[in-house]
């Protein structure tokens, strides 16, 4: 029987920092290869911000390249929205590797608002692993 550390992967996909754009793109993305999985959920977590008419959307794209910066298209129904502080969301994709989904995934955040501000990041947690993951593979200690 396999450990849950030999079942998922856990990837950044948007760099943990203070997120201020108001725009269709962000800094820090990180473009995640799914490769040798069937599901991915992505978690988003969001801190302590400002919050006064602020909206955070949080949309998963894919891609048949590794990039995101051309060629990527929004997953229909992949998108978390915060609007408090100290939020925890996630958004679940299944599928992988079936033909539907594309290989390469990552999240962009945009906002709206008067005074956009977020600690923030999300975390690719790869699951249901076509082969068992080595410690390496997993980012996993074994105690």
């Amino acid at each position: 029987m396999r450990t849950i550390g030999e079942e998922i992967s856990i990837i950044q996909s948007l760099v943990p920092a203070v997120h201020t754009e108001n725009n269709t793109s962000t800094s820090g993305e990180t473009v995640v290869d799914t490769l040798g999985f069937d599901n991915v959920c992505f978690a988003i977590l969001a801190g302590n911000g400002t919050f006064i008419d602020e909206t955070y959307s949080f949309q998963v794209y894919e891609n048949a390249s590794n990039s995101s910066s051309s060629g990527h298209a929004a997953v229909s129904g992949a998108v978390a929205t915060i609007t408090a502080d100290n939020q925890v969301a996630k958004i679940q994709i299944s599928g992988l590797g079936a033909g539907s989904r594309e290989r390469y995934m990552f999240v962009r955040l945009t906002t709206t608002g008067s005074n956009e501000s977020l600690p923030c990041a999300a975390f690719a947690i790869l699951a249901r692993a076509s082969a068992p993951l080595s410690p390496a593979q997993a980012n996993t200690v074994s105690v």
